[in-house]
């Protein structure tokens, strides 16, 4: 296998489990591609595992003379599905092409979970014993020329323009989630969060805290002044008083914590806080910005210290909250009369040795009076990452609906429950699988 290539499927079929449990297979997918397209396109530079991506690395990429440039993504672990799509939703290629494992060598685990996740508008894709076998050689290569070269000449980068994802969130400080001041921004900077004291619960400047993100994926074209005005006039307290008429239209309007709130305008932002009588500090801070970007930090509605020297981050109260969220964020991008898709994310700042709680009923929660912390295994259920960040690509939040969870929803609280060594999302209820309304904190 000089060439990382197989002669027939049933060589590569043999080959299969030990090139996986080895940790050979991505290698020789990677090698085998880039002499593929090399043979396509002398001119043009493959690079393996680019750092293209805020966060993460894809697969392998393939660059033009022209800027353009291609990415691709080995699909080849059901539990690594929904991290792969995130490499793809993220990147700002031109031609974004998925590798998938061929349903005869997993029994089709992998192309089931793939279009679960993403069964809407799917990415290219050619199966891995195209690439591989030699047989197939002749095939993989009309169906990589036909994917780069159809989207190239759809690429509408000169007359649309854009946003480069990468150097907004670096604007919020949450391009690198191992960077020590990741998460420190405008939002963060004065957050209170509760702590036990010798008279009760009092606030205290926070330690740790929750952000949501959502950036349009292209430029809106209302202006600043509309996008502003809209902002004040959606998030304001005025609407808010009465929130059972007025309320977010998409999701449960008790939710989102906008009912006491001061608002204030700056040069080329709305920002909205909610402070406690008496408090200098605020408990939540959400922002509108010229670009039409929607932030909201807080720790207070997801973090909370129940036991000394046990910080637990509330997955319930962050996964509800954030649903809201991107509701509210529909809401106002209809009223400023965006039609493009949003790159949307949660922040979740000083996670290490903290411990995730906030369950659905029947599990085990460190936010219970009645937890048992020598329950077998659970001492290992910590995060051992200083930060944690989730990406969401592309999404389109026009297709949400009324009392219909989406599965971004199911996605996100899979991938931090995973941070917290958990092989579930313990916020959603065993039986029916929805998220149960008493996971939000009175």
């Amino acid at each position: 296998m000089s060439d990382c290539s197989f002669q027939s499927f049933d060589e590569l079929s043999k080959a299969f489990p030990d090139l996986k449990r080895k940790k050979r297979l991505h290698p020789a997918v990677e090698r085998r591609l880039a002499l593929l397209l090399k043979g396509l396109y002398p001119g043009a530079h493959p690079i393996t595992e680019p750092g293209e991506i805020p966060g993460g690395r894809s697969d392998l990429a393939f660059y033009f003379g022209s800027g353009r440039y291609a990415v691709f993504e080995v699909f080849a672990t059901v539990s690594q599905v929904a991290q792969d799509l995130r490499h793809l939703e993220q990147s700002n290629a031109q031609a974004r092409i998925a590798i998938l494992t061929d349903p005869a060598l997993d029994r089709g685990r992998i192309f089931e979970e793939y279009f679960r996740k993403r069964p809407r508008d799917p990415f290219p894709w050619v199966k891995l014993s195209d690439i591989l076998v030699v047989e197939n050689e002749t095939k993989a290569k009309k169906q990589l020329e036909q994917y780069i070269d159809e989207a190239f000449a759809s690429d509408k980068v000169s007359s649309e323009s854009v946003v480069d994802i990468t150097s907004r969130l670096a604007c919020y400080n949450l391009g690198d989630a191992s960077d020590p001041q990741f998460g420190v921004n405008e939002l963060t900077k004065n957050l209170a969060q509760f702590q036990r004291g010798d008279w009760g619960m009092e606030t205290v400047p926070a330690t740790r805290s929750t952000v949501f993100l959502a950036i349009p994926i292209t430029p809106i074209r209302s202006g600043t002044t509309t996008i502003l005005r809209v902002a004040r006039e959606l998030f304001g307290v005025d609407r808010w008083f009465d929130v059972e008429q007025h309320g977010p239209r998409y999701y449960a309007w008790r939710i989102f914590p906008l009912q006491q709130v001061t608002i204030r305008s700056e040069q080329k932002e709305v920002v909205v806080e909610h402070k406690m009588q008496g408090a200098g500090k605020p408990l939540f801070v959400l922002r509108v910005n010229e670009f039409g970007e929607v932030s909201f930090a807080t720790s207070c509605y997801t973090f909370k210290q129940p036991f000394e020297d046990a910080p637990v981050f509330h997955l319930g109260s962050i996964i509800h909250l954030f649903w809201s969220f991107l509701c509210l964020v529909r809401e106002f991008q209809e009223s400023v009369e965006y039609k493009g898709n949003s790159h949307v994310c949660i922040a979740m700042i000083n996670t290490e040795k903290t411990l995730l709680g906030g369950f659905a009923k029947g599990w085990p929660d460190p936010l219970n009076r009645d937890y048992l912390w020598e329950l077998p295994g659970q001492t290992e259920e910590v995060c051992h990452s200083s930060n944690l960040l989730t990406f969401r690509g592309d999404v389109d939040l026009s297709i949400f609906e009324p009392r219909s969870e989406p599965q971004i929803i199911h996605d996100i609280a899979e991938e931090i429950a995973r941070a917290y060594n958990q092989k579930d999302a313990r916020c959603f209820d065993k039986e029916t699988g929805r998220l149960p309304d008493k996971l939000w904190p009175v």
